[in-house]
């Protein structure tokens, strides 16, 4: 599937985040590699099949991990569940929170 091209992108020290109208991806410079994948649409579902606007207890139960300072965090799958008012409001696939 493509999203053609970015919306925007921008620049720091060490990455590049690109900003498409349903996610969000963030390059390394030095290593062209994935650092993260934000998503912020409802209609797309992650690796644990969860969606922007669960619930927070949804995502607790899938996961087996309570919410620690508004996030619930999959070790396995590098995924952050970033809460608000009980219910997902983004979803970040972040590859080095992994377990190894």
């Amino acid at each position: 599937m493509s999203h053609g091209q970015p919306i925007n992108k921008a620049l720091n020290s060490n990455n590049v985040k690109y900003f498409f109208r349903k996610f969000d991806i963030t390059i390394q410079d030095s290593t062209g590699k994935v650092n993260t994948i934000i998503i912020h649409d409802p209609n797309l579902r992650d690796p644990n099949g969860i969606s922007v606007g669960y619930s927070d207890l949804v995502v607790e139960a899938t996961i087996k991990e309570d919410p620690v300072h508004g996030t619930i965090t999959d070790f396995d799958k590098g995924i952050i569940y970033w809460l608000k008012n009980r219910k997902v409001k983004q979803i970040v696939i972040a590859h080095k929170i992994r377990k190894r």
